[in-house]
């Protein structure tokens, strides 16, 4: 965020609403590639039987093309309101059903709680929320339809649907969502006229803002009246993300992904954060070091799931970094909120800010701020609040000549230790892929050149010892591995790896150890198998 602020600092104040509008546009294309390639595969491309029910690509997770396609919604709607013309109002406004379609298809229920915050955010914060939400009533109705028009597709919204039923419907839907496109840029463009036609006194704005109170208080009544008050809903929302919900809602979800978004059910997500909790008790202040909730998880796990991450940027680093950590990235990602609110006179402040609630609440549940699509997003217009904030100081203020000067070798040791770190990862990774591929010759190389740039990464040595196992140095590869094992000496995969290089007490040793870091690895439950004898084989047979 601070290197992002840095760097912005040279751009000219008013570029910044070009600069926004620039990811809007990129996310509308990103958007649009998504909903197409159902309908058109390039090149007769096989639909991922797993992953077609539910958007993903090109970012590859629906979670994170929701989120994603969030952020770029509050951004649509703030150049619809506040665009300084009439086509960039309009243009704006054809984005609109296009990413809540593909919001919708993405079935994340997350992306649309963090949408809904982010809304708020927006409207709450800025000084002309009246022209936020006229535009946001005007352009409604086209994405809305697009929305529940989708919605009514089977091939689309039930899991397991063939290929072709996925691509047909997608090609009925594509004209539907054009025409809808082509209402949306003409409500917007009625919208800029009637404002540069119409001047409304003070007493009727006053008169229109307590009209929609009223509408707003109205619907939460039925709401509440419905549904229950808001103790009641919390409950319910409560038990329904717990995974406590009734046995016919969990079928009704298994039937439609349409039901999915009527349901918090997410037990698996409590349990990780439970994980996280616990793991920062190990080391509350320090944290137990940055990358290690996946061992800590391997090695408490009561079922054998897998997670990598804790599905929380903050439950994560409060796990890894303890509250220092926690606390300096929490105040980190609060400085934009800080500009926001003192830039908010300004008028794409407000919807900036919202979608940058939108990425801050969704990185609070997922684990899709990794991904460079989403986090650079969410950084960048995070770091274009705080040069928008800039603009409401009264003089420019610099840093000393002597500060400058001093951060100048900062910088260069940064960004070399960034293309040492690029060298050696990419060298990893080819490892890895000739390994994959049987190509243990390439695989040494590649290791060897991973173990020059990253001595101190266990699962470099780890590669290079897996490349000579399988040249047949088991020496060497013994040696590696115990480098290795010694560089990081909590990865259960070394410790295996190590046993399968070694022979007799020092085999079993490796193997115990592997056996303490993840009990319920499935090639550590095999070596818990006895091996069969002749006769139970004779039997089999």
């Amino acid at each position: 965020m601070i290197g992002l602020a840095t760097v912005l600092a040279s751009v000219r104040m008013r570029s910044i609403p070009h600069l926004l509008g620039g990811l809007l546009a990129g996310i509308a294309v990103v958007a649009t590639y998504s909903l197409l390639a159902r309908p058109f595969p390039a090149g007769g491309e096989e639909l991922d039987p797993i992953f077609s029910s539910r958007l993903s690509d090109p970012i590859g997770y629906w979670n994170a093309l929701g989120a994603f396609a969030g952020m770029g919604v509050l951004l649509a709607l703030g150049f619809a309101a506040h665009g300084r013309g009439i086509v960039s109002r309009a243009a704006s406004a054809t984005t609109l059903p296009i990413l809540l379609t593909t919001l919708y298809l993405t079935f994340s229920r997350g992306a649309w709680i963090a949408l809904a915050i982010g809304l708020v955010a927006a409207i709450t914060l800025g000084s002309k929320r009246l022209s936020l939400i006229t535009a946001l009533l005007a352009l409604a109705p086209a994405s809305i339809a697009a929305v529940l028009i989708s919605s009514q597709s089977d091939a689309l919204t039930t899991p397991g649907a063939s290929q072709q039923a996925i691509a047909a419907a997608g090609r009925d839907l594509a004209p539907t969502i054009l025409l809808l496109v082509a209402v949306s840029m003409g409500a917007a463009v009625a919208l800029t006229l009637a404002d540069r036609r119409f001047e409304f006194s003070a007493a009727a704005r006053r008169g229109y803002a307590v009209g929609l109170a009223i509408v707003a208080l109205a619907c939460l009544a039925v709401v509440f009246t419905r549904l229950g008050g808001p103790l009641e809903l919390a409950e319910k929302a409560y038990v329904s993300f717990a995974g406590n919900a009734p046995e016919e809602e969990r079928l009704a979800l298994g039937s439609s992904l349409n039901q999915r978004l009527f349901t918090l059910q997410s037990r698996g997500r409590v349990v990780v954060w439970e994980a996280a909790l616990d793991q920062r008790k190990v080391s509350p202040w320090f944290g137990s070091g940055a990358g290690s909730f996946e061992q800590y998880w391997l090695r408490t796990r009561q079922a054998p799931t897998q997670s990598r991450d804790a599905h929380s940027l903050y439950l994560e680093t409060l796990a890894e970094l303890g509250w220092i950590g926690a606390a300096s990235i929490l105040v980190t990602l609060a400085l934009p909120i800080v500009a926001a609110i003192w830039a908010r006179q300004q008028g794409l402040v407000a919807a900036a800010f919202g979608a940058y609630a939108t990425f801050m609440v969704h990185a609070g549940v997922d684990w899709d701020w990794e991904l460079p699509a989403v986090a650079l997003v969410g950084l960048v217009i995070g770091a274009s609040l705080l040069r928008l904030a800039s603009r409401q100081g009264r003089r420019r203020k610099t840093l000393p000549p002597r500060v400058r000067n001093a951060a100048i070798p900062l910088l260069v040791a940064a960004f070399v230790a960034s293309a040492l770190l690029l060298l050696g990862n990419r060298a990893l990774a080819a490892a890895e892929s000739a390994a994959d591929a049987g190509d243990w010759t390439e695989a040494e190389q590649q290791a060897t050149t991973a173990t020059r740039w990253l001595p101190w990464a266990g699962q470099a040595w780890q590669q290079l010892g897996r490349a000579q196992l399988g040249l047949g140095e088991a020496v060497e590869a013994r040696e590696s591995l115990l480098e290795g094992a010694r560089k990081d000496p909590s990865d259960w995969r070394i410790h295996y790896d190590l046993g399968v290089a070694s022979g007799g007490a020092e085999r079993e040793r490796a193997y115990e150890e592997a056996r303490e870091l993840n009990r319920l690895a499935p090639d550590i439950q095999a070596l818990s198998k006895p091996a069969p004898t002749q006769e139970s084989a004779q039997r089999a047979e």
